[in-house]
């Protein structure tokens, strides 16, 4: 006999499925924020499945019920963080009619700089030879899907350009200018990260001027 829900009087039957399901993206859930919470910590090639698996308190057999290998695990936290800079900057995006590029740049940058784990993936998805064709798929779609946003806002204020070049080329620019800043010699966190957003402010600028070119 079907197992039911008898909460305010209702006989439904309860949907198993459903909540295996709910149960699985749970735990899929933990593994991810635990893996998110040790690339912060070490680099890719000191992180192993058994410290993952401490950190959130399962066996390191249980994560290779919902991730392949680390690898796999990576790009999940990768992607993940991805989604949530990309939900902020298109609340930024609709939010305003005027072309806000200056806020936008540091919406990325304050996300990069809080979550720096998300730059350290990035930074070994662009050097590693070694992915596998799923992962690196993966990877790009994400970056794919960003991207598209970009050219997209880029179009709106300029509809009558093919603005797809320039819209890699800032993207690839903020990335240089992250990379680059993050460990500026003779200067401490808290100067390192004024002198990021002012260059970023500067790179917003120059982008901004190019595409709002009427010629």
């Amino acid at each position: 006999m079907p197992a039911t829900n008898k909460k305010g009087g209702n006989n439904e039957p309860m949907d198993f499925p459903k909540l295996k399901e709910l149960e699985r993206e749970n735990r899929k859930n933990l593994i991810i924020n635990a893996a998110e919470t040790v690339f912060t910590k070490l680099p890719f090639d000191k992180v192993t499945m058994r410290l993952i698996a401490k950190e959130a308190g399962i066996t390191a057999t249980a994560i290779y019920r919902y991730f392949t290998d680390k690898q796999c695990l990576y790009a999940e936290a990768y992607i993940r963080s991805n989604n949530r800079l990309l939900a902020k900057i298109l609340k930024t995006m609709n939010a305003h009619q005027e072309f806000c590029l200056e806020e936008i740049t540091a919406i990325i940058m304050d996300h990069f700089i809080r979550e720096e784990q998300n730059l350290k993936m990035r930074t070994h998805f662009m050097i590693d030879d070694t992915l596998n064709g799923d992962v690196l798929n993966s990877i790009n779609e994400s970056f794919r899907v960003f991207l598209i946003e970009i050219v997209n806002y880029f179009s709106r204020f300029n509809p009558n350009t093919d603005v797809r070049m320039l819209a890699r080329m800032y993207v690839a620019a903020l990335n240089g200018l992250l990379i680059t800043l993050r460990k500026y010699p003779g200067k401490n966190r808290e100067e390192v990260i004024k002198h990021m957003k002012t260059a970023g402010t500067v790179l917003a600028g120059m982008f901004k001027a190019q595409i709002m070119r009427t010629e």
